[in-house]
C-alpha cells in the first residue's frame, strides 16, 4: 500500500470515528474502565486487583467489541491471518529459514515480545522451494 492510499485510509477512519456519538463512547468507556476482580479458593478471597485490558466475559457487547477489534488486523504480502473464536494466528511461509525470524517479526510487529500475544513461535522448514 503506498503512502497516498494509507493516508486516505487513515483519513476515512478518523472521519468514521468522528461520527460515533459521544454518548456511545462514554458508555463504552464506563463499561471497560475501572474494573476489578478477585479470586475465591474454597472460602478465601484474594485482594481486589484492577483489570487493565479485555472485555467482561458473558457480556452482550463482547462479540461486537471483538469484531471491531479484529476488523482491521494488518495484512502483509506473504502472510495470512487465521481466526477462530477469540484465537488469532499469523502465518507466514518463507523459503529461506534464516529470514523467517527477522522478516516475520518485522512484518507482524513482534518487537520486544509485545502486542499482548501469548504465543509467538516460528518453526522454519529447511525444505527448498520446488
Amino acid at each position: 500500500m503506498d503512502n497516498k492510499n494509507m493516508d486516505s485510509r487513515v483519513d476515512l477512519q478518523i472521519y468514521l470515528l468522528d461520527k460515533i456519538p459521544d454518548a456511545f463512547v462514554n458508555v463504552l468507556h464506563s463499561f471497560l474502565s475501572d474494573r476489578q476482580f478477585r479470586v475465591k479458593i474454597d472460602e478465601i478471597f484474594s485482594d481486589w486487583k484492577m483489570i487493565k485490558a479485555g472485555v467482561p466475559q458473558g457480556s452482550f457487547l463482547r462479540p461486537i467489541l471483538f469484531n471491531l477489534y479484529v476488523n482491521d488486523l494488518p495484512a502483509s504480502p506473504g502472510t495470512k491471518v487465521a481466526m477462530y473464536a477469540d484465537d488469532t494466528a499469523f502465518l507466514a511461509q518463507l523459503w529461506k529459514p534464516s529470514l523467517v525470524s527477522n522478516r516475520t517479526k518485522l512484518k507482524l510487529g513482534f518487537q520486544g515480545g509485545g502486542g499482548g500475544s501469548t504465543h509467538q513461535s516460528v518453526q522454519p522448514s529447511s525444505s527448498p522451494k520446488d
